[in-house]
């Protein structure tokens, strides 16, 4: 059973926000694409970076040994894959507005 001081206290911090969670909807937006764009792409880019040169590590170590270059071509191209993915994903709200006539 949960304590009944410790209900009030959640319910009565509840109610209270909800005025704030109303009028700072415009505010809360402006926070994720600050965090987006500040936080999450530079972090993306810099992983980016680090994996394509993780692959042409592998290239340089497999030294034509045929198994290690299928291991380095793997990770380029899952590299690759990861780029495409990040940026569709990163502009997807863009697309999906710009294809149903949304103002975003």
């Amino acid at each position: 059973m949960i304590n009944k001081k410790l209900f009030t206290i959640y319910f009565s911090w509840i109610v209270l926000s909800l005025p704030l969670v109303t009028m700072a909807d415009n505010y809360f937006q402006d926070v994720l694409n600050r965090l987006i764009y500040m936080v999450v792409w530079p972090v993306f880019v810099g992983l980016v970076i680090i994996t394509f040169i993780f692959a042409g590590f592998l290239y340089l170590a497999a030294r034509g040994e045929p198994g290690k270059l299928a291991n380095a071509n793997k990770a380029l191209i899952l590299a690759v894959v990861g780029v495409i993915i990040g940026i569709v994903a990163f502009s997807a709200q863009r697309i999906l507005s710009d294809i149903l006539g949304l103002t975003p």
